[in-house]
């Protein structure tokens, strides 16, 4: 029904009947299905609210958070709850099967979702890690991501069980106190400006600076727990450093549950604490065993230390900035790329300024010397060029006249000839009526 929903509000802008069959397939449990093959063969439609590859990681995270994790704990559960002389042997295949399938669908959502981004992006290294070599090699990092994938979900479904047969009404003060790792990673990456991505897109508000870091954590906190390594490598939102930091907090926790959940369930319950133990202590080999599988099979061009290291957004952006080659497909130029896919949606605290002044000055160069004005910067869109250069100046509230001038330069204006803003600020450094002070 959720992903119903969430197929509904993506097709909107598509026709009532278009809308209505993808809404409809979806509903009958085809909309992961339809989704992973626009993605595999790397169909993009514009026209949707989300892009295929976020639809596709959205569909499989509401499968994996609504279905599969439910779906296992209430089957462990009802084991925990059963005596050992009643458990039947479908009861056992059952949970197998659910935990497999679960396995499946995050292996799948990861590979079809880095991929996608991969041939939107071929420049961008952080997107790089599936195996180009074929054969063994991309079988063996496929089938390393399944078995980590399969043990990190057993652990995790079977800790929650155990927590909740054990604790009961105590569950939601556990879980509280469980969390605050995640709680103070969200807060170290947010000072450290680690915060980069979706949450922070487009123009300083009140919503982006506060309510987007708790939305990030929270969407992290559901990641690391059902999906673990999706986009993991990337520096995205709290950075590679604290999702795998995260990870490897969420095996720790799963064998204190475990330890802790079985020694208060008592001696006489069938599953002791040393055999609970014992499964936790195979589970993790078997999960290193896959992830060791699964990084030594990369790509070997790509460098494996991004699945951890700390990467801010800043840095990021200096990086595709100060490489000549063009990351995303759908741009024609560097110019255009560092137009469109940085200054027009990311948020001012990510972007080198410095950089993105002599961005400018060369663009002034280049139209001084007669080169002719591109698409992205034609009459049609130059006043929204001009408001998001004055808006991010002065938001960082440096600039001065040497920006003023480098627009009246480029297109024979600057911000003090365009509308003053909604809340009575001028687009103009030295004609505003009051200074922005950052957020």
């Amino acid at each position: 029904m959720i992903q119903a929903v969430l197929a509904f509000f993506n097709y909107g802008k598509k026709s009532k009947r278009e809308r209505f069959g993808r809404t409809l397939a979806t509903l009958v449990g085809l909309g992961p299905l339809l989704e992973g093959l626009n993605v595999w063969t790397g169909k993009e439609d514009p026209d949707l609210l989300l892009s295929g590859p976020v639809m596709y990681a959205g569909l499989k995270a509401v499968e994996i958070a609504f279905e599969s994790i439910p779906e296992s704990i209430i089957q462990i559960g009802g084991l925990l709850k059963q005596n050992y002389e009643d458990i039947q042997t479908i009861q056992i295949i059952g949970v197998i099967s659910s935990i497999v399938s679960g396995a499946f669908i995050m292996t799948d959502g990861n590979f079809g979702f880095n991929l996608s981004k991969f041939l939107a992006s071929a420049g961008d290294p952080y997107y790089g890690w599936i195996s180009k070599i074929g054969g063994w090699e991309k079988r063996r990092q496929m089938f390393g991501m399944f078995l980590f994938n399969a043990c990190y979900f057993a652990q995790f479904v079977f800790a929650m069980s155990l927590f909740a047969e054990a604790f009961g009404s105590r569950a939601p003060l556990f879980i509280l106190l469980g969390v605050e790792f995640c709680a103070v990673s969200a807060y170290m990456g947010l000072r450290k400006g680690e915060l980069f991505g979706w949450a922070l897109l487009g123009h300083p508000s009140i919503f982006h600076n506060y309510i987007g870091p708790l939305l990030v954590w929270a969407w992290y906190y559901m990641l690391v727990s059902a999906v673990p390594l999706l986009i993991a490598a990337a520096p995205m939102e709290l950075g590679p450093d604290v999702f795998a930091g995260t990870m490897v907090w969420r095996l720790l926790t799963n064998g204190g549950i475990i330890y802790v959940a079985l020694g208060d369930l008592g001696t006489e319950h069938y599953l002791s604490v040393g055999t609970g133990m014992t499964g936790y202590a195979a589970s993790l080999g078997l999960a290193v065993v896959g992830l060791a599988l699964f990084l030594n099979n990369c790509d070997p061009k790509f460098d494996r230390s991004l699945f951890w290291k700390a990467k801010r957004g800043e840095q990021h952006a200096r990086e595709c900035w100060s490489d000549e080659k063009v990351w995303e497909k759908d741009f024609k130029t560097k110019d255009e790329e560092i137009w469109k896919g940085w200054i027009e949606t990311i948020h001012p605290t990510y972007l080198p300024f410095d950089l993105m002044t002599q961005w400018l000055k060369r663009l002034v160069e280049k139209f001084e010397r007669g080169v002719e004005r591109p698409e992205w910067i034609n009459a049609e869109n130059e006043k929204n060029f001009i408001k998001r250069i004055a808006e991010i100046y002065i938001w960082k509230g440096t600039g001065g006249e040497e920006v003023d001038m480098a627009l009246v330069k480029l297109f024979g204006r600057s911000g003090a000839d365009l509308e003053e803003r909604e809340d009575g600020l001028s687009l103009s450094f030295t004609k505003r009526k009051k200074k922005v002070q950052p957020v």
